[in-house]
């Protein structure tokens, strides 16, 4: 699933010149106007009414099985070498039910994803959104007032941000001019929050920043709540999630006492 082209790059032409070498690719979709014959619109679909061609049970067998593998991301390598985190579906629905109870997301929220990688604050978009059968919106590139003109445009109630995302909107000059009063929370992650970064977002936009932390290999695993008190929010990542277990660990892999350093 290509874009057409994106920050002056053709994908489509990528994809053609590794075709020979990958046989076994059968279906290529692209997000975009120009779309060769050999290839599927995505907008082309989304204007044909399937529901006449296919029986309402049509998708039931296409179900994912609790185990079976339902989503790959890669990591960043910031930590070593980038690599490939297999999630199996039994661990999505957790992660995203997790999330769920720590949002009190409903089907009537809508998210924005301000930033385009799958992973970080955007397992919203991977992880919830399909159980909640939310609205998800994207932000194709992001800057600050971009970002402000989509959450007052689809009147987002929960926005997927990292700390600097909040910097740069506060840094703003027109920031109150914008509508944001459908923002009810913004779900924090990805590196350090400053307190007073959260603390200035809540006072300007009466939105809640909810902090938490989680890694690609493991998807997320404690998190702060929106009906947590603003210190808790903003000076911790939370207790463990729904159906969580964690220890920390010394270099030795000895589990550590309470109050110790480990990971």
């Amino acid at each position: 699933v290509i874009p057409d082209q994106f920050r002056g790059y053709n994908y489509i032409e990528m994809i053609e010149s590794i075709c020979p070498q990958v046989p076994q690719l059968r279906k290529v979709f692209v997000v975009g106007k120009e779309v060769p014959q050999s290839m599927v619109s995505l907008s082309r679909i989304t204007q044909q009414p399937i529901e006449d061609k296919y029986p309402k049970n049509y998708l039931e067998k296409m179900r994912y099985k609790p185990t079976e593998v339902s989503l790959i991301n890669s990591t960043t390598g910031t930590a070593g070498l980038p690599k490939f985190a297999e999630y199996p579906m039994c661990a999505r629905l957790t992660v995203g039910k997790g999330v769920i109870d720590a949002l009190h997301i409903n089907s009537d929220d809508v998210i924005a994803a301000l930033s385009p990688a799958p992973t970080g604050p955007n397992i919203l978009v991977y992880f919830v959104a399909p159980i909640a059968a939310d609205k998800v919106v994207f932000l194709e590139r992001f800057t600050a007032e971009e970002a402000l003109k989509l959450l007052q445009k689809e009147r987002v109630t929960i926005a997927c941000v990292v700390p600097a995302h909040l910097a740069l909107m506060l840094q703003h000059p027109t920031l109150e001019r914008y509508d944001l009063s459908s923002l009810r929370a913004l779900w924090c992650t990805g590196s350090e929050l400053p307190y007073q970064v959260g603390k200035e977002f809540e006072d300007r936009t009466g939105a809640k920043v909810v902090n938490n932390y989680g890694g690609v290999d493991f998807g997320g695993i404690v998190s702060t709540g929106v009906n947590d008190h603003r210190d808790v929010r903003l000076l911790t990542v939370g207790v463990p999630r729904s159906w969580t277990e964690i220890k920390l660990v010394d270099e030795a892999e000895q589990e550590v006492l309470r109050g110790e350093v480990g990971e």
